[in-house]
Protein backbone atom coordinates (compact mmCIF):
# COMPACT_ATOMS: atom_id res chain seq x y z
CA UNK A 1 0.00 0.00 0.00
CA UNK A 2 3.02 2.29 0.40
CA UNK A 3 6.02 3.02 -1.79
CA UNK A 4 9.39 4.52 -0.79
CA UNK A 5 9.85 8.04 -2.12
CA UNK A 6 12.93 10.19 -1.46
CA UNK A 7 13.65 8.60 1.92
CA UNK A 8 10.00 8.76 3.02
CA UNK A 9 6.85 6.79 2.27
CA UNK A 10 4.08 7.61 -0.18
CA UNK A 11 0.63 6.07 -0.47
CA UNK A 12 0.53 3.73 -3.47
CA UNK A 13 -1.57 4.85 -6.44
CA UNK A 14 -4.20 2.13 -6.02
CA UNK A 15 -4.76 3.08 -2.40
CA UNK A 16 -4.45 6.84 -2.99
CA UNK A 17 -7.74 6.98 -4.87
CA UNK A 18 -9.46 5.64 -1.74
CA UNK A 19 -7.84 8.13 0.67
CA UNK A 20 -9.03 11.65 1.38
CA UNK A 21 -7.02 14.20 3.34
CA UNK A 22 -8.72 17.26 4.80
CA UNK A 23 -7.57 20.33 6.67
CA UNK A 24 -9.84 22.05 9.17
CA UNK A 25 -9.66 23.97 12.40
CA UNK A 26 -10.34 21.40 15.10
CA UNK A 27 -11.64 24.04 17.52
CA UNK A 28 -14.28 25.47 15.19
CA UNK A 29 -17.57 23.99 14.02
CA UNK A 30 -16.98 21.34 11.38
CA UNK A 31 -18.68 21.55 7.99
CA UNK A 32 -20.83 18.62 6.86
CA UNK A 33 -18.62 15.72 5.85
CA UNK A 34 -18.95 12.02 5.06
CA UNK A 35 -18.35 9.29 7.60
CA UNK A 36 -14.73 8.21 7.99
CA UNK A 37 -13.18 4.78 8.49
CA UNK A 38 -10.15 6.21 10.29
CA UNK A 39 -9.25 9.49 11.97
CA UNK A 40 -5.64 10.08 12.99
CA UNK A 41 -5.12 12.61 15.79
CA UNK A 42 -1.57 11.59 16.57
CA UNK A 43 0.21 14.17 18.71
CA UNK A 44 -2.64 16.65 18.37
CA UNK A 45 -4.54 16.51 21.65
CA UNK A 46 -1.46 17.04 23.84
CA UNK A 47 -1.79 20.74 23.01
CA UNK A 48 -5.39 21.07 24.25
CA UNK A 49 -6.95 21.31 27.70
CA UNK A 50 -9.41 18.64 28.89
CA UNK A 51 -12.63 20.46 27.81
CA UNK A 52 -11.21 21.02 24.31
CA UNK A 53 -10.10 17.37 24.05
CA UNK A 54 -13.56 16.22 25.16
CA UNK A 55 -15.20 18.41 22.53
CA UNK A 56 -12.82 17.18 19.84
CA UNK A 57 -13.36 13.46 20.46
CA UNK A 58 -17.14 14.02 20.38
CA UNK A 59 -16.79 15.77 17.00
CA UNK A 60 -14.79 12.81 15.72
CA UNK A 61 -17.42 10.43 17.13
CA UNK A 62 -20.08 12.13 14.98
CA UNK A 63 -18.13 11.55 11.73
CA UNK A 64 -16.60 8.13 12.47
CA UNK A 65 -18.24 5.01 11.07
CA UNK A 66 -19.54 2.60 13.76
CA UNK A 67 -16.71 0.19 12.96
CA UNK A 68 -14.20 3.01 12.40
CA UNK A 69 -11.12 3.79 14.44
CA UNK A 70 -9.57 6.89 15.99
CA UNK A 71 -5.81 6.78 16.51
CA UNK A 72 -4.01 8.95 19.07
CA UNK A 73 -0.33 9.52 19.73
CA UNK A 74 1.55 7.40 22.24
CA UNK A 75 1.55 10.21 24.82
CA UNK A 76 -2.19 10.85 24.49
CA UNK A 77 -5.06 9.32 26.42
CA UNK A 78 -8.79 9.70 26.90
CA UNK A 79 -8.53 9.11 30.66
CA UNK A 80 -10.89 11.46 32.47
CA UNK A 81 -13.00 12.12 29.38
CA UNK A 82 -16.41 10.46 28.97
CA UNK A 83 -16.02 9.70 25.30
CA UNK A 84 -18.31 6.96 24.09
CA UNK A 85 -15.30 4.98 22.83
CA UNK A 86 -13.85 1.57 23.63
CA UNK A 87 -10.06 1.27 23.68
CA UNK A 88 -8.85 -1.62 21.55
CA UNK A 89 -5.31 -2.92 22.04
CA UNK A 90 -3.21 -5.62 20.48
CA UNK A 91 -0.24 -6.28 18.22
CA UNK A 92 1.65 -3.32 19.70
CA UNK A 93 -1.08 -0.89 18.70
CA UNK A 94 -4.09 0.72 20.33
CA UNK A 95 -6.98 2.70 18.94
CA UNK A 96 -10.45 3.83 19.92
CA UNK A 97 -13.67 2.50 18.41
CA UNK A 98 -17.11 4.03 19.02
CA UNK A 99 -19.10 2.10 21.62
CA UNK A 100 -22.04 0.23 20.16
CA UNK A 101 -25.34 2.00 20.73
CA UNK A 102 -27.67 0.11 23.05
Amino acid sequence: YFSPLQGKWSIGQECRKLVEFRCLNLNEAWPPMPFFDFVFLRNVMIYFDVPTRASLVQKVRRVLKPDGAMFLGGAETLIGIDTGYDRITGSGCSYYRPKAKA
